[in-house]
C-alpha cells in the first residue's frame, strides 16, 4: 500500500505546505510518492529529497528578487487581478517594458534559484517517487510526468515549467517546445499521484474552497485545507509567510485530531471539559429548531428559510455529520467572528468563551433590546432592518443577549423577527450556554 502526498500551486501560499509538512514529521507519517504543480513541485522536490530544513531555510528567506528582476512586491499577484497595475502605476512604469519584452516578468533569478534548492541526483536516488505537472503551449497538452519520465538533466527546467505562471512568468522553453504553469491543467495533481499508484493520499490544498471537490469526498484521500485565506500568491512580506507555515501547521493538527475547530483552533482538553455546555447549546438549538417547524409547518415567510441558522452550524463540515461538541464549537465560532477574536490563535474555550462574554457588557449599552419585547412586529423589522444596514451585529447580538436574559422575549411570538438575525442567535446561544 503507497501512501502519496499531493500539493497544490499558489506562489508564496506553498508556505502553507511546509507546516503540514511539519506535522507530518512529528507524527511519523511515512510517503512514497510525492506531486505536485507550481510551488508544489518545489515543495515536493524537496520532500522527495526528505530534506525538511533546506525548505524550511527557503521559506525563511524567500524574496521577490529570488523570483524576478527588478522585484516589487504586489498584493496579490498579477494572475489574480491586474488591479495592482493600475494601483500602483508609477512604481510599475519602470517594469512594464521588461514585462512585455519578455513576455512576462523577468525571472531569470528562478532558475539560480531553483538551481540552489533542487539536487536532481537526490530527487532520483530517492525510494520516494515524485511527480509534477505542466502544459504545453499552444496546444495546451497537459504533461503529467513522474520521474522516470523526465529525461535526466531536465529535472529542474520541466520543475521551472511547473512554476511558469504566464503572464506574471514568461513560458519556460525545453527543447523545442513551451511550457507554462501546470495549474492551468490541474492545480492539484490527485490524479496523478494514483496513477502512481497511491492507494491513500494526503492533499494539501492551498485554498478556501476545494479545487477538486469529488477527490474531497473520497475516503482514500485527506484533504488538508485553510479555512482563512492565505493572501496573494505573489506575497513575500515576511510575517505572512510565517503565519501560513503556522496556519498549515494547526491545520494539519486539526486533520489529524490533534487540535479541534473549524475555523478557529481549541485544545482537545478545553473542549471535552465542557460537557455541560455543550448539552445546554443543543438544547437551544433544538428547543429553537422546535419552534420554528411547530406544528409541522415553517413560521416563515419562505419554506427552506428555517435552515438558515442550521446551515451555519453545518458549514465547514465538509459533508460529514456533526456531534453535539461541532455544534456547540460551530457556535463559539460564529460568536467569535461577530466580535473580531483571532482566528490565527490556539484557544482555550473556556477562556475563548470568557473573553467573548466580557466583551457583551451591560444592558444599557442596548437600547434596541426593547425591539424584541413588543408586538409592533413591522416597527421591529424596520428598526432591524437599519441596523442590519449598519453592520451592527455586535450590537444587535447584545441587544438580543440581554432581552433573552431578562426573560421577556417570547420567542413563539418574535420567532419571525428571529430569523433575519441567524448568526446573532446562534452566538446568544452559545452565550447563554457559558453561563
Amino acid at each position: 500500500m503507497k501512501q502519496a502526498i499531493v500539493l497544490s500551486g499558489g506562489g508564496t501560499k506553498g508556505a502553507y505546505e511546509l507546516g503540514v509538512w511539519r506535522l507530518l514529521n512529528e507524527l511519523r507519517i511515512s510517503y512514497d510518492i510525492v506531486t505536485g504543480t507550481s510551488i508544489g513541485s518545489i515543495n515536493g522536490a524537496l520532500m522527495a529529497m526528505e530534506d525538511y530544513e533546506r525548505c524550511e531555510q527557503m521559506w525563511e528567506n524567500l524574496t521577490m528578487e529570488d523570483m524576478m528582476v527588478d522585484g516589487i512586491t504586489l498584493a496579490n499577484s498579477v494572475t489574480d487581478t491586474m488591479e495592482d497595475f493600475y494601483n500602483q502605476k508609477q512604481a510599475l512604469r519602470p517594469y512594464l517594458k521588461k514585462y512585455l519584452k519578455n513576455k512576462g516578468l523577468d525571472n531569470s533569478p528562478f532558475t539560480d534559484f531553483i538551481e540552489k534548492q533542487i539536487d536532481e541526483e537526490r530527487v532520483r536516488a530517492s525510494s520516494i517517487d515524485f511527480g509534477l505537472v505542466t502544459v504545453q503551449f499552444p496546444s495546451l497538452t497537459p504533461f503529467l510526468l513522474s520521474k522516470d519520465k523526465i529525461p535526466v538533466g531536465l529535472l529542474k527546467d520541466y520543475i521551472i515549467a511547473s512554476s511558469s505562471v504566464f503572464p506574471a512568468f514568461p513560458m519556460h522553453k525545453i527543447g523545442e517546445e513551451t511550457f507554462v504553469d501546470g495549474c492551468y491543467y490541474d492545480n492539484l495533481p490527485i490524479d496523478l499521484a494514483v496513477n502512481m499508484g497511491a492507494h491513500d493520499i494526503i492533499a494539501v490544498d492551498l485554498h478556501t474552497t476545494p479545487q477538486h471537490p469529488n477527490h474531497f469526498r473520497r475516503p482514500y484521500v485527506k484533504t488538508i485545507m485553510p479555512t482563512q485565506d492565505l493572501g496573494g500568491v505573489l506575497d513575500f512580506d515576511k510575517q505572512r509567510i510565517q503565519k501560513n507555515i503556522r496556519l498549515g501547521y494547526m491545520d494539519a493538527q486539526k486533520a489529524y485530531g490533534k487540535l479541534k475547530g473549524f475555523t478557529y483552533y481549541f485544545t482537545p482538553e478545553s473542549v471535552d471539559a465542557m460537557e455541560k455546555e455543550v448539552r445546554k447549546f443543543c438544547y437551544g438549538v433544538a428547543t429553537g429548531e422546535a419552534l420554528m417547524m411547530q406544528n409541522g409547518k415553517s413560521k416563515l415567510e419562505k419554506a427552506g428559510d428555517v435552515y438558515r441558522m442550521f446551515h451555519l452550524f453545518e458549514q465547514y463540515a465538509n459533508n460529514r455529520t456533526l456531534t453535539k461538541e461541532d455544534y456547540f464549537i460551530r457556535g463559539a465560532e460564529i460568536c467569535g467572528d461577530i466580535f473580531g477574536m483571532d482566528q490565527s490563535k490556539l484557544y482555550d474555550l473556556r477562556e475563548f468563551a470568557k473573553e467573548l462574554h466580557d466583551k457583551i457588557g451591560p444592558e444599557d449599552k442596548y437600547p434596541d433590546r426593547l425591539l424584541f419585547e413588543t408586538d409592533n412586529q413591522r416597527n421591529e423589522i424596520k428598526r432591524l432592518s437599519e441596523l442590519k444596514m449598519e453592520d451592527s451585529s455586535v450590537y444587535l447580538t447584545g441587544c438580543l443577549y440581554h432581552a433573552m436574559k431578562s426573560e421577556t422575549l417570547d420567542l413563539e411570538k418574535q420567532m419571525n423577527i428571529l430569523v433575519y438575525l441567524p448568526h446573532e442567535v446562534a452566538a446568544v446561544l452559545f452565550l447563554q450556554s457559558i453561563e
